[in-house]
């Protein structure tokens, strides 16, 4: 769901809105990239709920968790220090 929604973001870039201030100022733009940030978020919380809990050691877990942990910093950082 999450590389979809980038997509679809991507989708929306090229054909021409664009963002103003923040990623927030665009409604077009707003959508996809907050689906795609939660959807990011929610599987990085599940991979590390499935390591604590069920002690998963794939490398097929890591992957979620470092790419939620990446959108993470990066939605935080967006609001903290806005470009």
């Amino acid at each position: 769901m999450c590389i979809a929604a980038f997509f679809v973001f991507y989708l929306m870039v090229g054909m021409g809105p664009r963002g103003g201030e923040t990623i927030l100022d665009n409604w077009l733009l707003r959508g996809p990239i907050l689906v795609a940030a939660v959807s990011a978020f929610g599987a990085g919380v599940t991979g590390l709920l499935a390591v604590l809990r069920s002690h998963e050691r794939g490398l097929l877990i890591a992957i979620p968790i470092l790419i939620g942990l990446l959108v993470t910093v990066f939605f935080v950082g967006e609001f903290t220090n806005p470009h």
